[in-house]
């Protein structure tokens, strides 16, 4: 008798959507998917985090992760927390525009 085959739920990421894989290409990397996936799937962020490869010891320069794990823009002081939920298209489009249209 064959085996039952169930179907894969792959993971999504729940501050972009996208898999955790390819969060680190989009927009809201710092400030909404590494949170999220450190405080939801913490053995997925050390798996992606160990695959990404850290700086050399000798180099000064600092990836997107801390030493502990954390997000390296979350670590500074002088910038507050940002939005707590995804930006809509709304405001992800006046963004770009407010930063990349000439006056």
């Amino acid at each position: 008798m064959a085996d039952i085959i169930t179907p894969v739920e792959p993971l999504y990421c729940g501050a972009c959507g996208m898999p955790p894989e390819y969060c680190e290409f989009g927009p809201d990397f710092e400030t909404h998917c590494n949170p999220w996936l450190l405080k939801s799937h913490p053995d997925v962020h050390a798996k992606l985090k160990a695959l990404r490869g850290k700086p050399a010891s000798s180099d000064k320069k600092k990836d997107a992760f801390d030493e502990d794990g954390d997000d390296a823009a979350a670590a500074s002081d002088s910038e507050d927390d940002g939005p707590t939920e995804p930006w809509t298209t709304e405001e992800r489009l006046t963004a770009f525009y407010e930063q990349y249209q000439p006056d």
